[in-house]
């Protein structure tokens, strides 16, 4: 992936409190930290909440209520693969901030495409 542009910078910088004012007590918010998710790739949200009291020094979170990717240059894959990866793994809510074409796309509930582990959708 290419470094990340300052459109891209801006639009997370200007989302990272947002969820952090929200999530208090068991919750942490996580910003560009990896997700083990045991599948084929284990990717790096720009944010995740993770339901985590307190940063532990052994283990990755597995799992997130909710994963934010900002795309400037990445939709395809921020759409496509990454959004099947956050599916199979049965994370709750991704939600993909497209600069480009300032929208906020939302996706919820996912689901299994057949018997495949790691083939899933929103």
């Amino acid at each position: 992936m290419p470094a990340a542009g300052l459109q891209h910078d801006v639009a997370q910088s200007d989302c990272e409190d947002v969820p952090s004012d929200l999530f208090s007590g068991d919750f942490r918010v996580r910003k560009q930290m990896g997700l083990k998710l045991n599948l084929r790739t284990d990717p790096v949200p720009d944010i995740a909440v993770v339901a985590e009291r307190r940063y532990t020094h052994s283990s990755t979170p597995s799992t997130a209520l909710l994963v934010v990717e900002v795309s400037d240059t990445s939709i395809v894959l921020d759409r496509g693969e990454k959004a099947g990866l956050y599916a199979a793994a049965g994370i709750p809510e991704y939600r993909v901030i497209d600069i480009n074409a300032r929208q906020l796309i939302v996706h919820r509930d996912p689901a299994r495409d057949g018997d495949d582990a790691e083939s899933a959708r929103y």
